[in-house]
């Protein structure tokens, strides 16, 4: 993963805190608090967090992955970049808890302090890096156009189940660890299933690639014997051009004595034609007929 990469991821889950907790502030001042007061009421309770922590809080974090640049990057890196922006959220958001204790620090002591940690580092944390591993994931399916909006519902609903089962302080609270197990194995099996996907696509694409280069070879094969078959036929012209030449051409010696046998059938046709002339019955002189 590049740096600029986990530079934006880590600014996105930073700055994502400041979104949510004016949303949070702003539906809770606009519904009742008798609405979700006291512990009794645990359907108010739970449609409290399913939607002030987990639809606005996971909502918030699915916006700003999809800002997150995903030009030249594969599933993997794109998943390790969701992963830690959820990480920096669930980071910067215990820090503000932790300065909210730090004032009954002086009355309780430093344990509260270091429970608050060590709690907050293995469950608030943990929920955070996995919800925003599925809203990752989804972000990459609506990219790739294999839209599956389960995977953002599965967030939601992990992300609200936590923080209602850590709302109690008796054994109830110990589900929440069932909550950040089934985000973890959806993660997996989601994230399986998308690099499945991948694959395939790559496979894909590599057949039509081998496909076009054996189509171009075979074309450039086909105008390599087409040039070859054409200069040869123009070869064979040019050799019966030049034999029909060379046949026309005559030697010197030839045309000689094809002019003079045409000089003696000239001189044989004239004296042929000057005997038919004179005729057989006249009587003429020896002398004459010498002559003649």
């Amino acid at each position: 993963m590049k740096f600029s990469t986990e530079l934006f991821a880590c600014l996105f889950g930073f700055l994502s805190v400041l979104p949510i907790t004016f949303l949070q502030f702003y539906l809770m001042s606009l519904v009742p608090e008798q609405l979700f007061s006291g512990k009794t009421d645990l359907s108010g309770l739970f449609c409290k967090f399913l939607v002030y922590n987990g639809l606005i809080e996971e909502l918030i974090k699915l916006i700003l992955i999809a800002l997150i640049p995903l030009k030249k990057l594969n599933l993997r890196a794109f998943f390790a970049a969701s992963l830690l922006c959820g990480l920096c959220l669930g980071s910067f958001e215990s820090m503000i808890y932790f300065l909210q204790h730090l004032s009954n620090a002086n009355q309780t002591g430093a344990e509260l302090l270091y429970s608050l940690i060590f709690a907050r580092m293995f469950s608030s944390d943990l929920i955070h890096v996995f919800c925003a591993g599925l809203c990752g994931l989804f972000v990459w399916g609506i990219r790739r156009r294999q839209n599956n909006p389960m995977i953002f519902i599965y967030a939601v609903i992990c992300h609200g189940l936590f923080d209602f089962f850590v709302y109690f302080d008796l054994w109830i609270h110990w589900f929440s660890v069932a909550a950040i197990l089934f985000a973890v194995i959806e993660c997996r099996v989601k994230y399986q299933k998308y690099s499945a996907l991948s694959g395939e696509i790559k496979n894909e694409e590599k057949a039509v690639s081998e496909n076009l280069k054996k189509r171009v070879s075979r074309t450039r094969t086909s105008a390599k014997r087409n040039s070859t078959k054409s200069s040869a036929r123009k070869t064979v012209k040019t050799d019966s051009d030049a034999t029909v030449v060379t046949g026309n051409l005559k030697s010197p010696a030839e045309t000689k004595t094809r002019s003079r046998s045409k000089t003696k059938v000239k001189a044989e046709s004239k004296s042929s034609a000057r005997k038919e002339k004179i005729p057989e019955n006249i009587d003429v002189t020896p002398e004459l007929n010498e002559e003649i």
